[in-house]
C-alpha cells in the first residue's frame, strides 16, 4: 500500500467514525437564533429528554460517544457513581430520570464532621460562562411516597466554580422544614476560598422565601443584594401567593442567568410560566481563581448530623440548557 492510499484509508476510517459518534448521542442539540449577540451565547445549548436511554442507569458519554450516550453532561460524582441515577419509563411510555440519595451517599471528603452532605447530581461539563445569558429548563415530579425532611433539600444550582470553593451557587431552589418552606437564593459574589459569612451574606447575597398555606406558597422574606432580609416584597418577588404542585405530578421550572460583573445582570425564575423570583444587577462579583460554572440538577442535602434521614427519590424530564427564552418556550410548548 503507497503511502498516499495508507492516508486516504485512515482518513475515510476517522470520517466514518466521526459520522458515527455524531448518529449515536442522545439528546439535541439547539441552533442559537440571530437575535442573540454571539458574545452572549450560552457555552451549551441542548435538550435532553431521555427518550434513547435505555431503562436502568444512566449512560452518560465519557472518553468517547457510544450508543445512545448523552454529551453536555456528566455526575457530580463524590462517590457513589452511576448507581443513583436511573432511566424509568412511565405508563404512557414518557422516560424519564430518577435520582436516589440515600444516607451516607456521595458525603463530600473534604466538608468536616458535624457538616456532612449528601448528594446526587446531574450536571452541565463545565465551561466558562463569564459574561453568558444562560436559559435553563427543566421538569420534576416529586414522587406520592417522597419523605421530606426538617433540613435543606437542594434540587436545583447554577454554580460559578472556584478554586478551593466554599460558597454558595449564585441560584439554588431548596426545600426547608419538612418541605414546608421554599427556600430560592444565592450569592453574587464574594471571596471564593471562604466560608459563608454574614457580612458578605448582606454584601451579595439575594433570595425569596416562600411559606407553604394549604395549597399555595405564601411570600415571607426577600433579600437584596446590599441589604438584610425583610418580610415584605420589593424588587424581587412580585407574587404574594402561588400553587403549590402535587406530589405525583410534574412541574416546569424555567431560569434565566446573565453572568456579569455589570449591572445588566439578572436572574429570574419561572415555575409553571409564574414568575416567582427576579433579581437585576451584578451577578458575577468574585475574589477568586475561576475554574467554570456548572448546571446542576438533582438532590443535595445535609446529612442529618447524627440522624439518619430516609432516601429520597426525585424524577426529572426535558433538561435543556439554551441561549434565549424564546426557545426555551419553542422547547417546552411541544
Amino acid at each position: 500500500m503507497t503511502r498516499k492510499m495508507y492516508y486516504q484509508n485512515l482518513f475515510f476510517i476517522i470520517t466514518t467514525f466521526l459520522l458515527f459518534v455524531s448518529n449515536v448521542c442522545a439528546g439535541e442539540k439547539i441552533p442559537v437564533p440571530d437575535s442573540v449577540p454571539t458574545v452572549a451565547h450560552s457555552p451549551w445549548n441542548f435538550i435532553e429528554n431521555f427518550d434513547k436511554q435505555a431503562n436502568g442507569e444512566i449512560n452518560l458519554c465519557r472518553f468517547f460517544s457510544n450508543n445512545n450516550c448523552m454529551e453536555n453532561l456528566e455526575i457530580n460524582d463524590k462517590g457513589a457513581g452511576f448507581k443513583p441515577f436511573q432511566i424509568k419509563t412511565d405508563v404512557n411510555f414518557n422516560k424519564y430520570l430518577e435520582v436516589t440519595v440515600k444516607h451516607g451517599f456521595s458525603s463530600d471528603p473534604y466538608k468536616k464532621k458535624g457538616e456532612e452532605t449528601e448528594r446526587v447530581e446531574l450536571q452541565t461539563t463545565r465551561k466558562n460562562a463569564l459574561n453568558k445569558i444562560i436559559w435553563i429548563g427543566f421538569k420534576i415530579r416529586v414522587p406520592k411516597e417522597f419523605n421530606h425532611i426538617d433540613d435543606r433539600v437542594l434540587f436545583f444550582q447554577f454554580k460559578n466554580q472556584f478554586d478551593k470553593m466554599k460558597r454558595s451557587p449564585l441560584i439554588g431552589l431548596r426545600f426547608y422544614k419538612n418541605g414546608d418552606l421554599f427556600d430560592i437564593s444565592g450569592e453574587t459574589g464574594g471571596t471564593a476560598n471562604q466560608s459563608w459569612n454574614e457580612s458578605e451574606w448582606l454584601e451579595h447575597g439575594i433570595g425569596v422565601k416562600y411559606q407553604k398555606f394549604d395549597d399555595n406558597w405564601i411570600f415571607r422574606s426577600e433579600k437584596n443584594r446590599g441589604g438584610r432580609e425583610y418580610p415584605t416584597q420589593g424588587r424581587l418577588s412580585s407574587l404574594a401567593a402561588f400553587p403549590v404542585y402535587q406530589r405525583g405530578e410534574w412541574v416546569t421550572y424555567k431560569i434565566g442567568i446573565h453572568n456579569t460583573k455589570n449591572e445588566d445582570g439578572f436572574v429570574k425564575v419561572f415555575q409553571n410560566d409564574e414568575m416567582i423570583f427576579h433579581y437585576d444587577g451584578i451577578t458575577y462579583d468574585w475574589k477568586g481563581t475561576y475554574l467554570g460554572s456548572y448546571v446542576r440538577i438533582g438532590l443535595y442535602r445535609d446529612s442529618g448530623k447524627g440522624v439518619e434521614y430516609p432516601d429520597q427519590s426525585i424524577q426529572f424530564d426535558n433538561f435543556a440548557v439554551v441561549s434565549d427564552k424564546e426557545t426555551l418556550d419553542k422547547l417546552f410548548d411541544k
